[in-house]
Parts: structure tokens; C-alpha cells; sequence
């Protein structure tokens, strides 16, 4: 049910249409809405089609029939443009194959790197994906993730497996390890619907596009996209200006969702379990010191949200915005955006006051 609230200064600053040109300067478009992207994921597939059959004969294998899926923030439309410049193209290939016909996963993954081995001069074969880097004047500019899988429909309860293992891999860290991204992506989609769905994927973004711009701190560039996506599936709620004009509030639905967050860590405890297969926790593998500063870095964040939310002045909100997002987000003027308080609404029944 929605509960409308008045601010306890009687005065915000909505900077909402700020907000919306931040998102308009970081967003990527999906495959199919941008040429480039699309055209770089096509290279890479056909390289891949026109040398499969050459490389499974020459192994004497035949080679089973295969797919290729469109995976990641693209295919979700959470991607942003990086502040490194690196693009990160995201493709799964799925082989009509059982695990039990590969017990190591890692041949597999070996053959899809002879194709595409001297496609450019740094390929490589990592733990979840072989990797295709390509650079523009001795300067990466993007790179494309190719996840091998075994598809569901040939396995034991039609449950898909991704390949994991490196060429140097010992026999325990080559393994298949059950992945069902198509759940993930659709559960993720449908997580929320019409404005409300677009207002989920902007705040992926705009948390993305934070820890783009604080990766000069080491420890926080180890927290991957899809971590930061699952923090968002978990705490988001929908937040709007008021109940009548419907206007959505993405300072708000922002710092809400840092408020459930640092709320979580306040407990003692700090996990984002992936909601599909294998179920684990996507901080796992970072260290004691790259957990703590990640808890750091997002106790900082929601403090500054507070702080702009809490300002009558949309300069001063904008300002202390631009030191978490960068120049990206836009300077404003007290013309431009200020305006007298209106009730204000949040899907989890909350007021202003119980949220500070």
C-alpha cells in the first residue's frame, strides 16, 4: 500500500530530471539497439562458426550442435559505458552435449580458444570463459566473454552446467558447475514491471557507474556487476514523489535501497546469494580487507545520499552527488530544480522519518 509523507524540513530539492540525464550519459543500449556492439558480438560468432567444424574434425570429435545466447548487463539492459573505455561483451555457447561426454571441461573450452586463437593478439582462457581482447592503439577497448556451457536439455534434470577451468588448472578446479543463466536473466526482467522496471534498471546503473568511478580504491574494483545488480534485486523498492502525479524519485529508490543494504551489514552480516544455481555468495571470493572496504565504500554512499536528500538546495544535492558519480552526473541551478516539498510516497510503507 502506498503511504504518502511530508519531509520533517518541509523543503527537498528534487533533482529528479538530474538523475535522468546521468542515466542517459552512462546507459548502453541492448544488442540489438546498438550497431557497434552488435557488430563486434557478430565477428566473434561467425570467427567461431567457420572454424568449429576444422578444429573438432582435426581432434577427430565430432562436433555437437550449438548455440549462442546473448548474456549479461546488455542482454538485460543494466549495461553502462565504461570510464576505462574496455567494453565487456558477454556471449554464451551452448553445446547439445552431456557433462558426462566432457568429464573435463577444460577440452572443451580448448578447442573454442583454437578458434578464435589468433583472431587478435591477447586471447585467453579464464576460469568461467575464453576471452577475446581487442585494443585501439595499444589501448583496450573492449573484449568479448565467450561462457561455454552444457544445455539443459541434455543433462540429468535438465539443468545447464558452465565450463570452469583455466589450460593450467589442476584436475580439482576443472570442473562443470551448474549455471542457469536464462532463470537468473528472467527472474531479473521480471523483477519489477513498466516504470517501475525501468526506475530497477537505473539504479543497477547508477550503482555500476559508482564503483566504475571509485575503481581507483583496489579493493572495490574487485566487486563484479552482477553483485552489485543481485544488492539491487534484493533491497530495491520503487520510489515515487507523491501519490498523485506518480513521479518517481530515484534519490529516493537509490538511497532506500543503500538504507536495507547498510542496514543488512549492521546485523553482522554481508551476503549477496545469487538467487538461481549454484546459490552462492557473490563476495565469496574477496578478501577480509576487500570486504571491509566494499562495506566501507557503501556506508560512504549512503551517507552522501542522505546528505543530498536531506538538502533544500538542489546545488549543494547536486554537488555532493558529483563526488560519488563523477562529472556525469549534472550540475544544476537553484531555478532549475528546486522546489517546495509534496508528500512523497515508498512502496515499503516507510515515512522520510522512519528512514533517516
Amino acid at each position: 500500500m502506498y503511504r504518502a509523507f511530508y519531509h520533517k524540513e518541509g523543503f527537498l530539492a528534487y533533482i529528479q530530471s538530474k538523475f535522468l540525464q546521468f542515466d542517459d550519459a552512462i546507459k548502453l543500449r541492448h544488442f540489438n539497439e546498438n550497431e557497434t556492439l552488435r557488430e563486434k558480438r557478430d565477428i566473434i560468432r561467425r570467427k567461431i562458426e567457420d572454424s568449429l567444424p576444422v578444429v573438432f574434425e582435426q581432434e577427430g570429435i565430432d562436433c555437437p550442435s550449438y548455440k549462442f545466447e546473448d548474456q549479461g548487463s546488455y542482454s538485460i539492459g543494466t549495461g553502462i559505458k565504461p570510464l576505462d573505455g574496455d567494453f565487456d561483451i558477454d556471449q554464451g555457447l551452448y553445446f547439445d552435449t552431456s557433462i558426462t561426454k566432457w568429464p573435463d571441461p577444460v577440452k572443451l573450452k580448448e578447442l573454442i580458444f583454437k578458434t578464435v586463437e589468433n583472431h587478435t593478439q591477447k586471447v585467453s582462457v579464464r576460469r568461467s570463459c575464453v576471452t577475446v581482447f581487442y585494443s585501439m592503439d595499444g589501448e583496450p577497448c573492449y573484449h568479448v566473454d565467450v561462457a561455454i556451457y552444457s544445455d539443459s536439455k541434455s543433462n540429468l534434470g535438465e539443468i545447464p552446467y558452465i565450463a570452469i577451468g583455466k589450460l593450467n588448472s589442476s584436475s580439482l578446479n576443472r570442473f562443470w558447475e551448474k549455471s542457469d543463466q536464462a532463470h537468473l536473466e528472467g527472474l531479473i526482467k521480471n523483477k519489477h514491471s513498466g516504470e517501475d522496471a525501468a526506475q530497477f534498471r537505473r539504479v543497477i546503473r547508477y550503482l555500476k557507474r559508482w564503483k566504475d568511478y571509485q575503481k581507483s580504491n583496489a579493493e572495490l574494483a574487485s566487486i563484479t556487476g552482477i553483485a552489485l545488480t543481485i544488492l539491487v534485486y534484493n533491497h530495491f523498492t520503487p520510489q515515487y514523489k507523491d501519490l498523485f502525479s506518480k513521479s518517481q524519485d530515484d534519490l529516493l529508490a537509490l538511497k532506500s535501497t543503500l538504507d536495507n543494504y547498510v542496514s543488512m551489514l549492521r546485523t553482522g552480516t554481508n551476503e549477496i546469494i545469487l538467487p538461481v544455481a549454484p546459490y552462492n555468495n557473490l563476495l565469496e571470493k574477496l578478501t577480509k580487507i576487500q570486504l571491509q572496504e566494499f562495506e566501507n565504500k557503501a556506508i560512504e554512499l549512503q551517507r552522501s545520499l542522505e546528505i543530498a536528500y536531506q538538502d533544500a538546495d538542489p546545488i549543494r544535492a547536486c554537488i555532493e552527488l558529483r563526488k560519488m558519480f563523477g562529472d556525469d552526473f549534472p550540475e544544476t541551478t537553484l531555478e532549475e530544480s528546486a522546489r517546495k516539498n509534496t508528500p512523497a510516497i515508498t512502496h515499503s510503507g516507510q515515512s522520510a522519518e522512519e528512514m533517516i
